[in-house]
C-alpha cells in the first residue's frame, strides 16, 4: 500500500475524528467527549469530556472532566453519535 492511499480502518478513524463519542471501561465508567486522535498504543484522547459513574441506583449526574485520555486496555465499548435523517432535526442515536 503506498503512502497516498489509507486503509480502511484508518479512514474510519478519521470520519470520528471531532465526533461525539461515547466510551464504556471496564471499571464501570462512561466517558462523553469529543475525539480527538489515539495514540501509537490506541489510547483515546478526548476534549469536552463527561465522565458519568455506573452504578445502582443510576446517578445521572456527571463531572466535567475536560481533557482526558482513555487507555485501550480499559475500553469495553465504543459508540458514535449518528444522525437520523436528511436534515439536522437535532434527533441523534449512538451506534
Amino acid at each position: 500500500m503506498s503512502s497516498s492511499e489509507e486503509s480502511p480502518a484508518i479512514a474510519g478513524v478519521k470520519e470520528l475524528f471531532k465526533q461525539t463519542l461515547r466510551v464504556f471501561t471496564k471499571d464501570n465508567r462512561v466517558f462523553l467527549g469529543t475525539f480527538m486522535g489515539t495514540d501509537q498504543q490506541l489510547n483515546l484522547l478526548f476534549i469536552n469530556t463527561e465522565e458519568f459513574i455506573l452504578r445502582s441506583p443510576f446517578d445521572p449526574n456527571g463531572r466535567y472532566v475536560g481533557q482526558v485520555m482513555i487507555p485501550w486496555r480499559l475500553i469495553k465499548q465504543v459508540e458514535a453519535q449518528v444522525r437520523r435523517g436528511r436534515d439536522d432535526d437535532g434527533e441523534s442515536l449512538y451506534l
